[in-house]
Formats: C-alpha cells, sequence, structure tokens
C-alpha cells in the first residue's frame, strides 16, 4: 500500500540574500518524534504516513550558502532574525562577509567526503563524483550565471550521505558565525576553527550570567551527533581500505560534540533540551559523554542529577521518551552508581 506523502515544500526568500530556497517541513500529525541515546530527535511516521528524510533536515540556500537546521527557518523569520530592522540590516551584513567563507568551507568538506566515500549513494546507485565534475571555484565565481542552478540541484532530494553531511557542516558553521555575533566575540578570522575555538575560549573564562535564547551550543553538539549517525552509515558502504580516514573523522566529530555538550551545559543553555525530559536530558546526554571519554567522576555527578529528576520530576510518565528516559537513567544507575557505592 502507497504511503500518503508527509513532506512539505515550502518555497521560500533567503532571509540573507533573498534568493529562493526550499524548506521542508512535514504533514502537520504525520510524525511522532523519538529521541535516542544522545537526545537526537528522529522522526517516525504515524499511521499511514511515509517517513520524513532525516537527510532534507538542513536547508540551504543555494546562492549564499547560509544554512539551518530550524524547523521553521525561513517560515518564521523571527526563529533566526530580529523584528528590530537594524538589527536585521546587521546580521545580514555579517553573513554577507563571511559568504566566501562559507564556500570554502561547503567545497573543502565536500572534496573531503568525496575522496573518502566508495560511492555518494548507493540507495540510488549514483555514481561517485556526478556532484563533484564541474570545480567549485568555477562555480562559484560564475555563480549568477550557472552556479546557483548547480548548487539549488546539490541540495535537493534525493540527499545523499555525502551532500547530507556537507549540509550539517555548513549548518554548523552558519550557528557558530551567529553565535559569534550576538555574543560580540570577536575571532581571528571567518573560518569554522576560528570561530569555534574564539566561543570555546570566552564561555570558559566568561560563562554566560542567565538563560538567553541566542546561544546554541546544544544545537551544534546535536549536529555533530546526528552526523557521527550518518558518518557510521556511510562507513558501512565503504570499501574496507577506506574505513580509515572515517575512522578519524568519527572520533574528530565525538570530540567537538563533546566540546560543545559541556558549553551547553556550563552555560545553562537548555532552551533546545526535549521538553518531556527537559534539564534531566541534559544531566543524562552530559554522563553518557563523561562515561564515553572515561571522565568518570564528572559522569557520575550528571547521573545523580539526571536520577534526581527522574525521581522527583517524572512521577507520572505520559510519554515514550519520559519511560525510555527513567530506564536509561536505572541503567546507568546499577552500571555506575551502584558499581561506586559498593
Amino acid at each position: 500500500m502507497v504511503k500518503r506523502n508527509a513532506v512539505w515544500k515550502r518555497e521560500i526568500p533567503c532571509l540573507v540574500c533573498e534568493t529562493p530556497m526550499v524548506n521542508y517541513q512535514f504533514m502537520t500529525k504525520s510524525q511522532t518524534i523519538v529521541y535516542d541515546d544522545w537526545m537526537v530527535a528522529h522522526m517516525h511516521p504515524v499511521g499511514d504516513y511515509g517517513a520524513y528524510p532525516e537527510e532534507l533536515k538542513t536547508t540551504v540556500c543555494p546562492a549564499c550558502l547560509t544554512a539551518s537546521n530550524e524547523y521553521n527557518y525561513g517560515v518564521d523569520q523571527r526563529a533566526y532574525f530580529s523584528r528590530n530592522t537594524r538589527k536585521n540590516n546587521q546580521i545580514k551584513g555579517m553573513f554577507e562577509q563571511c559568504c566566501d567563507d562559507r564556500f570554502g568551507l561547503l567545497a573543502r568538506e565536500f572534496d573531503r567526503f568525496e575522496k573518502e566515500s566508495a560511492l555518494l549513494d548507493t540507495q540510488h546507485n549514483r555514481p561517485a563524483n556526478t556532484r563533484a565534475k564541474a570545480t567549485f571555484e568555477k562555480i562559484w565565481t560564475h555563480r549568477e550565471e550557472y552556479g546557483i542552478p548547480f548548487f539549488t540541484l546539490m541540495f535537493e532530494p534525493p540527499r545523499d550521505f555525502v551532500t547530507t553531511l556537507v549540509c550539517f557542516a555548513l549548518d554548523r558553521y552558519c550557528q557558530m558565525a551567529q553565535i559569534c555575533y550576538h555574543l560580540d566575540i570577536e575571532a581571528s578570522s571567518w573560518e569554522y576553527e576560528a570561530l569555534s575555538d574564539a566561543i570555546e575560549e570566552k564561555l570558559t573564562n566568561q560563562p554566560l550570567s542567565m538563560k538567553s535564547g541566542e546561544p546554541r551550543f546544544y544545537f551544534v553538539a546535536t549536529n555533530y551527533l546526528q552526523s557521527l549517525q550518518f558518518l557510521i552509515k556511510m562507513k558501512q558502504n565503504l570499501y574496507p581500505e577506506q574505513e580509515g580516514p572515517h575512522d578519524e573523522l568519527i572520533d574528530h566529530y565525538w570530540r567537538e560534540a563533546y566540546r560543545f555538550s559541556k558549553l551547553s551545559y556550563a552555560n545553562d543553555d537548555l532552551s533546545a533540551v526535549p521538553c518531556e525530559v527537559k534539564e534531566g536530558g541534559a544531566h543524562l546526554l552530559m554522563a553518557r559523554l563523561h562515561f564515553r571519554f572515561e571522565m568518570d567522576d564528572d559522569g557520575i555527578r550528571c547521573l545523580r542529577q539526571a536520577k534526581k529528576y527522574a525521581d522527583n520530576r517524572l512521577r507520572h510518565i505520559s510519554s515514550l521518551n519520559q519511560q525510555k528516559f527513567v530506564n536509561d537513567v536505572e541503567d546507568l544507575t546499577k552500571k555506575y552508581l551502584t558499581k561506586n557505592n559498593g
């Protein structure tokens, strides 16, 4: 039986350059959200609806490469821009300044994944290199002529693993640039590494004094965690001799996810934590990450907080996500707290 279409394709103008771009949303009540062990949201179809492909999560402008995994990005401008006209112009100017850097990131990331992947997309039998035959520099310098159509094609479905990971990288970059803007952080350059290092240095020395709607460290961290899942899927389709570089990249992504999760946790940036488990979810996520990096003392402290939340705040469980959270806390408690107390 054919599934009902759950994807809603919305064409909207880019908030920076006003070029038409596509934001993919799912039909109302067509999906349910399930959070995995790392608090990454996954869409599961409801009833006779089809699945919402997670490859379409990130919206990318084909002209200036501004990207966001905001569900309503571009549809609800308040999610990304202020109502203040002067501030809007400042943010637009900031993104215009780093336009070439976004392209540089796109080219580097695509080249990295292209070299490491045996096939771009085994599901659709797309041969390797079909999206990289033309040089990026030529496309970018002539984008008004044929560059924008090329990138439009590249970012449209069906997205393969490589394109999805590139979209996620662009999204992380734009998040970093926006965080630096809102927190008045000056980086040595617009390079992603410079932005992330500057953010970590400032917020390690001067943590935020209150909750803020602007920081998105939690989104950066979950972006890395979801990217890891795509990398692992890609690795399953590689030839054995190509696994090495992916193992190195997977290790790098784990370290970056840990880095930004710690920033999120230390600066009380909990606005994006699943509402069903709220700060309890942040405690559990940090406990898992601390244990993964063998920081057992920190992990036990976070686990105690997660257990306290589970015991005191979730006395009446009303969802599968809450039940999973309680079960996971109990499992980790038996593994670490009971052993530690014994």
